[in-house]
């Protein structure tokens, strides 16, 4: 060791060389990483559409979804299956098991449904995408119209000429469109002209989709050529359409013309869209499980920039972005790299004020930057992103690396002092502590590994801290070793010239020139030497006494053993919280949600959407409006209805007030007579399937029964969890009115009718019933709707509109069928394959999730269980509920396992069992502190619960506060073995020269940590519980730790040869 240090000293450009090389290469893996605001989870997600145009949720769930879910549920890593079966469509997400390799997954689901059979004849292909349609949207995209035509009549230009640009992008997912309306073919049938020409419906939907095909009839080889042959039928235009053959009877030819009319038109629009001031058709982004959420974003907006330059303007159309999640992960990102360097700026204070040496904060300083910097080309390496959380484990790794750093300048100062030439200093002060050094670093890193093995989505989010601080720790460890030795050496050297040419004396005759200097009153930095002097002088007498006193006896050694672990153990059981998921955190994005009868037709939705944009109209940004002592301005704001639900979102001008905007939303779902509603401040994770939200299945059979109990739970949970905001997924509504046909076989059999034939009939007179493809000059493909001459406006108009039948009689639709008025549902959710009804609680900021689970648990099911309430139906957590008991239960073992891991490694360096055992004893002090810091923070800072990133604290104590403990008995083996000390001095000298070295580390990685837990914007909730948690523990176990730590090393200490071997 001693040699490898004196070449350093010895040859200093060459290390200058290398520690340039590793800052270069950490600068370039800088910025090439890509940035995220969390690490990648890779839990694959995949999801299968399937539409049957016209079919209700009951047909969709019992042709469609219950058939593929009967293949579907054995796939291999399967994890969880949910489905939702609703008008003219149905939809099933898989989530599978971390680690299942996607492309295979994909594979597997599509061979799956190639294996259902006994899909009605009509419905649409599966389509299988690699992501659901429950994954947040990361760009809200706008195209609005620039002329005076509707920009809805422009959906199938979108669909078909601007979309596929968007999703060639790489790390898009999927690209939803809603709010346009696609252009139709109506052919109009007149009933009394079908009666003249006796004509049926089926005899004119044959002999359109005979007419409209194209016909392959093979090749034939004549001469040098294959000649291809086929038949075209399919319609070039409208004309064509108009031309068809019917019917033909010797020379007479009845033509669609003859009987219907032919209309060029639109579909019924289904949701209306508003962004800022103008009606709008809306583009969301939804990228795959493993794309880069900046990269796509950028990739995005200058996509959209070229389209709106390109042929968006051709076409009379401009495309607005809207919310993107780009600027809060750029702002997070921003927030803790201003914290790591405010960080390190306060850690270089400390250090000034102990060392009072610019060249020696200098050293230390540049140490920082060069392990960090290098580090990342370990981090680039492995496939990270630049996220928070691999921020916030490099900010944890400052104090860790600045620590070692002390370590070894002290000691380099404390041997200079003893007499001994700077190159001798250097070379023995880092090698009495190399041993120190590797067993803080291999302990420190050790403690990880349990974390590393976690497999659930938090575990990917505890490695990137975990390999963050673990590679920045192992490049400090060589740097702290050869190049910071180096480094003091060559500035030592300098300044030590520079002093003798100056002539400002030494050691005693420094003090000599003072004392007989009036000049000395006037230097301001010897004034400022001479005060941290004398208070450092006074603070370390004190706390020598305290040590002296602690040490006089077995029985104040074995008072202050047994006073702090009591006190530990009380403070522990008294202030542990409840735990909780995830950080909270807000984001600038305020969603509103209004609860809509089910069944609302588009007029009334119409209503609604206008009604709410009316209210906030006064206050866009656009506008004009500046913002008030009331409100902020509306940067951003849009609205939509589905057929089951309205959306509204707003986006404040000035971030900081986004939480101004709520009264304003929930004003404005007041303001609509007879309806509710919601109002959430999205949070950091809330969008996504790792997210603090609560969700709870109600699991049964009869939806009816269902209904009831879910709302008897959402009474009680009104009342249980003040505060939190509870929804149901679909509404509990029952009011989707249906008109249900039960068709007379006799009257049908009289008449010429088959049940098929005359659902066909109605399917017609209602919205149509699609009969082919029609594709355009541009290749445009549209549908061919065979419809009536006239609409049905009311149930009594289609129960008494005039049909022709077979048997050459119109008779009302009413004579074939007997009619009942009935109650449906909007949509059908699974879980598992049995029908539920989900219920999505956000708590309050306040309430843990383990308070929300106990509440639900201990109080809402069994009153809904003694009221009779719940039925013959379940309760099933889903989701984060799940996962929370699991995780900490991990987090637990994790934490034994990291002492067990550090005390296995401690005793193998030291060859002895008992000393580790002394150096894990400092862990419960840690504990207890780290309590204290999350305590003061939760009082005084911000709203802070246990949440498993704050967890994981405790696990990163584990490594850290055993240093101070491994210098102490480290140094006391040295002075009994080497230097021959008695026990007593052995102990009492090894703590008293770490006292300065222990508590300069711990100042200065408390102060480094503070910009992390004070700070307050955006993503700072994530790594504030952790910060206060090392920062409380880190401070608690020092100030124990040097009194207690060599009270129990007297106990135990003997002198070699008194040891058993």
């Amino acid at each position: 060791m001693k040699r490898l240090i004196s070449y350093c000293l010895e040859n200093p450009v060459v290390i200058m060389v290398g520690m340039i090389f590793l800052l270069l290469f950490g600068y370039l893996s800088v910025i090439r990483m890509p940035y995220a605001l969390t690490p990648k989870i890779s839990r694959p997600i995949i999801s299968i559409t399937t539409t049957w145009a016209g079919a209700t949720p009951y047909e969709v769930e019992k042709e469609i979804v219950q058939r593929q879910e009967k293949y579907l549920k054995n796939l291999p890593n399967l994890l969880t299956m949910t489905s939702s079966s609703r008008q003219s469509a149905g939809s099933i997400v898989l989530e599978f098991k971390i680690g299942t390799n996607t492309n295979e997954a994909f594979l597997d689901v599509s061979s799956k449904l190639n294996e259902v059979r006994g899909y009605p004849s009509d419905i649409d292909r599966p389509v299988i995408r690699p992501t659901g349609d429950d994954v947040a949207p990361i760009v809200f995209m706008f195209a609005r119209s620039l002329d005076k035509s509707s920009i809805r009549h422009k959906y199938l230009f979108l669909m078909d000429d601007v979309v596929k640009y968007y999703e060639r992008l790489p790390g898009v997912g999927s690209v939803t469109v809603s709010g346009g309306v696609p252009r139709e073919i109506h052919i109009a049938l007149n009933t009394n002209s079908l009666a003249f020409y006796n004509i049926t419906v089926d005899d004119v939907t044959k002999a359109l989709q005979a007419q409209n095909i194209n016909v392959s009839a093979g090749t034939i080889d004549y001469a040098q050529r294959t000649y291809r042959v086929r038949t075209v039928g399919v319609y070039g235009d409208v004309q064509d359409i108009y031309n068809t053959v019917i019917k033909a009877s010797g020379a007479k030819v009845v033509r669609l013309k003859d009987i219907a009319s032919v209309i060029d038109t639109f579909a019924k629009p289904t949701s209306p869209n508003i962004h800022d001031n103008d009606e709008t058709v809306t583009m969301l982004i939804r990228p795959t499980n493993d794309g880069s959420v900046l990269e796509v974003v950028k990739s995005v907006k200058e996509l959209t920039a070229k389209l709106n330059k390109g042929i968006l303007k051709d076409n009379h159309i401009k495309i607005d972005l809207g919310r993107d999640s780009s600027s809060f992960i750029q702002d997070a990102i921003n927030l803790v790299k201003e914290n790591v360097f405010e960080g390190i700026i306060l850690a270089a204070i400390v250090l000034y004020l102990f060392l009072r040496s610019i060249y020696t904060v200098f050293v230390v300083s540049l140490i920082i930057p060069l392990s960090i910097l290098s580090s990342f080309i370990i981090l680039n390496a492995l496939d990270r992103t630049l996220n928070v959380i691999l921020l916030a484990g490099v900010s944890f790794a400052i104090s860790m690396i600045i620590d070692s750093s002390i370590v070894v300048v002290e000691n380099i100062h404390r041997h200079h002092s003893m007499g001994k030439r700077m190159f001798e200093a250097c070379k023995d002060g880092v090698s009495e502590v190399a041993g120190a050094l590797f067993a803080s670093t291999v302990t420190t890193i050790a403690i990880f590994i349990p974390i590393i093995g976690l497999k659930d989505e938090m575990g990917q989010f505890f490695v990137d801290i975990a390999l963050a601080s673990s590679s920045a720790l192992i490049i400090s460890f060589i740097v702290c070793l050869f190049g910071l030795p180096m480094l003091y050496y060559t500035m030592a050297k300098y300044f030590l010239k520079k002093k003798k040419k100056t002539k400002i004396l030494q050691n005693n005759e420094v003090e000599e020139l003072a004392i007989n200097s009036k000049y000395r009153f006037y230097n301001p930095k010897w004034l400022f030497d001479t005060m941290l002097g004398i208070v450092g002088k006074f603070l370390f007498n004190i706390i020598d006494w305290i040590l002296r006193l602690v040490l006089k006896n077995v029985f104040t050694r074995l008072a202050v053993i047994i006073v702090f672990c009591v006190c530990s153990v009380f403070i522990s059981i008294k202030i542990f919280p409840k735990l909780d998921y995830l950080p909270k955190g807000s984001q600038n994005f305020i969603l509103g949600y209004v609860s809509i009868p089910n069944g609302l037709s588009y007029a009334e939705r119409l209503k609604i959407t206008d009604a709410i944009y009316n209210y906030n109209k006064p206050y866009l940004q656009v506008n004009g409006f500046k913002g008030d002592d009331k409100y902020p301005a509306i940067k951003d704001f849009f609205v939509t209805a589905s057929p089951t639900l309205v959306e509204f979102y707003e986006i404040s001008a000035d971030p900081k007030r986004a939480k101004d905007l709520i009264p304003l939303m929930r004003d404005t779902i007041n303001s609509i007579p007879n309806i509710t509603g919601t109002v959430v401040e999205q949070g950091m994770f809330s969008a996504s399937r790792i997210s603090s939200s609560v969700d709870v299945n109600i699991i049964g059979y009869d939806l009816d029964s269902m209904i009831d109990s879910t709302r008897a739970f959402i009474n009680l949970a009104h009342k249980y969890l003040p505060g939190a905001r509870i929804r149901a997924i679909p509404s509990l509504d029952l009011g989707n009115k249906e008109i249900t046909l039960y068709p007379n076989e006799r009257a049908l059999s009289i008449n010429g009718l088959s049940v098929k034939s005359f659902g066909n009939i109605v399917d017609v007179l209602i919205d149509g019933k699609k009969v082919g493809d029609f594709r355009d000059n541009y290749g445009r493909l549209s549908d061919i709707m065979l419809t009536a001459n006239q609409e049905a406006k009311s149930p009594e108009d289609m129960l008494y509109t005039q049909i022709y039948t077979p048997s050459k009689r119109i008779v009302p639709l009413s004579s074939l069928a007997d009619i009942k008025y009935t109650q449906g549902v909007s949509q059908i959710r699974h879980y598992e394959q049995e029908r539920n009804l989900l219920i999505s609680i956000n708590p309050s900021d306040k309430m843990p999730l383990q308070s929300v689970l106990e509440t639900i648990s201990d109080k809402i099911i069994p009153e809904l269980k003694a009221s009779g309430e719940l039925e013959n139906n379940k309760v099933v957590f889903s989701g984060n509920a799940n996962k929370l008991y699991k995780l900490a239960s991990e987090l637990g073992y994790g934490f034994l396992l990291a002492l067990g891991i550090t005390y296995l490694i401690l005793a193998a360096l030291y060859g002895n069992f008992i000393y580790p055992f002394i150096i894990i004893f400092t862990v419960p002090f840690a504990v207890a502190g780290g309590l204290l810091g999350l305590w003061f923070v939760n009082k005084y800072i911000a709203v802070q619960n246990l949440d498993v990133l704050t967890m994981l604290g405790f696990i990163i104590l584990v490594g850290s506060v055993v240093n101070n403990a491994i210098l102490i008995v480290y140094q006391s083996l040295i002075n009994l073995k080497e230097h021959k000390m008695e026990i007593f001095a052995s102990v009492y000298e090894a703590t008293r020269s770490r006292i300065r070295p222990i508590y300069m580390g711990m100042l200065t990685t408390v102060l480094a940590l503070f910009p992390l837990i004070f700070s307050n914007g955006a993503g700072s909730e994530i790594y504030r519980g952790l910060g206060a948690v090392i920062a409380g523990g880190l401070l608690v176990s020092t100030i124990i730790s040097v009194f207690v730590i060599p009270s129990l090393l007297l106990f135990v200490l003997r002198k070699p040869n008194d040891e058993v071997a």
